[in-house]
């Protein structure tokens, strides 16, 4: 049986946030679509440009300037999609109903395991089984245990006294799921 006893804060479920979107097939969709909406955008305004003014020196400007107006749009989505995410998550931070249990014990015995999770004035006890979990993943911080396509379970890395407690639980918990 393991036991944690743990507290996650705003940065453990912006993390997640920031996890889940990156890498949930939706998400990955609707990142990829928006970065390339900012080329195209360009290119139709480049052809605009180059059917209405008959100045090569002035079509050659605008290509070089939009292309790399192109180039910086692409790159700048994926960071400003992070800090949207975290400005999301202070908003609702300021009405005072964080989405999370701020204060988690779990529990995982042989055949299930159990979240209690205190925040907003509210305990919520969580039991489920072993074959109710979709996936496990982690980040460089914690782990995910997904019970469904867009909730988790966050256990944070510094809920483990060492990383070898952390490599048996995994070994444990992926164990449980393979059966």
């Amino acid at each position: 049986m393991y036991q944690f006893k743990f507290i996650t804060n705003e940065n453990d479920y912006l993390e997640f946030q920031k996890y889940y979107a990156l890498n949930a097939p939706a998400f990955k969709k609707s990142l990829r679509n928006i970065r390339l909406m900012g080329p195209m955008m360009f290119s139709i305004l480049f052809l605009v440009i180059a059917i209405s003014d008959e100045n090569i020196n002035y079509k050659i400007g605008a290509f070089i300037f939009l292309a790399l107006s192109s180039i910086v749009f692409y790159f700048i989505c994926k960071p400003l999609f992070k800090k949207f995410l975290g400005s999301t998550i202070k908003r609702v931070k300021k009405d005072g109903k964080m989405p999370y249990g701020k204060d988690c014990f779990m529990q995982f015995y042989d055949d299930i395991f159990i979240d209690t999770s205190i925040g907003n004035d509210i305990e919520i006890i969580t039991k489920s089984k072993y074959k109710n979990i979709e996936k496990i993943d982690a980040n460089e911080n914690a782990f995910y245990i997904f019970i469904n396509a867009v909730e988790a379970f966050i256990i944070p890395f510094t809920a483990f006294e060492s990383e070898a407690q952390r490599n048996e639980f995994c070994a444990f918990i992926e164990n449980k799921i393979a059966k």
